[in-house]
């Protein structure tokens, strides 16, 4: 996965690697942990960055406060990947 990453463009790929150093610097954040990594995300993103959340590993996320989104301009966007949805995801 980081090869096909860095083929597509990634200047830098780390995945479970030491983070120390990144505070505010990260274009993209993939999260398919979820609580465990929140705050970790949150502190990471640069101003404008992207979020892509895709799962909840270690259980769900707390709720986000809009206002963190907004001070700096993060893209929080994310799917489903348990099959069936369920109802209520529709309606």
């Amino acid at each position: 996965k980081v090869a096909l990453v860095r083929a597509r463009g990634a200047h830098e790929v780390r995945v479970g690697a030491d983070l120390s150093g990144l505070d505010g610097t990260v274009d993209v954040f993939l999260d398919s942990v979820g609580r465990e990594v929140f705050e970790l995300g949150l502190r990471l993103l640069r101003p404008f960055g992207r979020w892509v959340t895709f799962g909840d590993s270690s259980g769900a996320s707390p709720p986000m406060p809009l206002e963190r989104l907004l001070e700096r301009a993060l893209t929080l966007t994310g799917w489903w990947l348990r099959a069936p949805h369920p109802p209520e995801v529709w309606h």
